[in-house]
């Protein structure tokens, strides 16, 4: 945001921002709990091995450069006051022609239609499909187009936190301290960003 747009930052929100990030790394890098260590946790859980796991992290860590650029570009493509909910438009309009490309070239299309039947889960993907790459893009896009880079792309980071009150309220999973400390620290960074 500095060096592409001249963004400048306070120190507060800084500090918000370190606060922020540090709690979600202390959250998302608590060590695996092995498998057979809590047998009422792992009642129906699925479990990866060692390798998977490790793989699983290093895609989310360059999972993570995507949205980086994402927001880059984006903010770019939203000067001169562009309808954001346009831009959003555009954007699913391609990812649909990417993926539907990819499901062609995987020979898995009508695997993919008959499993609409399943009228649950399918009314779980329309729910999930409205709330995330619509309503949540979009609004991704106003606050880039409003803040500044680095305080909204802070903000938009906190998923991992938002949802350990979630997954404790809706599906009953234990709590670390780990997991409560990193939450607080995450929100007092966020605090810190709101203040000003």
């Amino acid at each position: 945001g500095f060096v592409l747009f001249g963004e400048r930052i306070a120190t507060v929100e800084l500090a918000g921002i370190l606060l922020a990030v540090a709690g979600v790394a202390w959250v998302v890098t608590e060590p695996r709990r092995k498998a057979g260590a809590d047998p009422d946790r792992d009642a129906g859980a699925r479990h990866v091995t060692d390798r998977q796991y490790g793989l699983g992290l290093r895609a989310a860590g360059a999972g993570a450069v995507g949205p980086a650029a994402n927001l880059i570009k984006a903010k770019y493509g939203l000067v001169g006051n562009f309808p954001p909910v346009s831009a959003t438009v555009i954007r699913l309009l391609i990812a649909v022609v990417i993926l539907w490309g990819l499901t062609v070239a995987r020979g898995q299309v009508r695997e993919t239609v008959r499993l609409w039947g399943d009228r649950q889960a399918f009314r779980a993907l329309i729910a999930g499909t409205v709330s995330g790459p619509f309503i949540g893009v979009w609004l991704s896009l106003v606050a880039i187009q409003m803040a500044r880079l680095g305080i909204a792309s802070t903000l938009m980071a906190l998923p991992p936190v938002i949802l350990i009150p979630v997954e404790y309220l809706v599906y009953r999973t234990p709590l670390s301290t780990r997991a409560i400390a990193g939450t607080l620290v995450a929100f007092a960074g966020v605090a810190l960003i709101l203040l000003l």
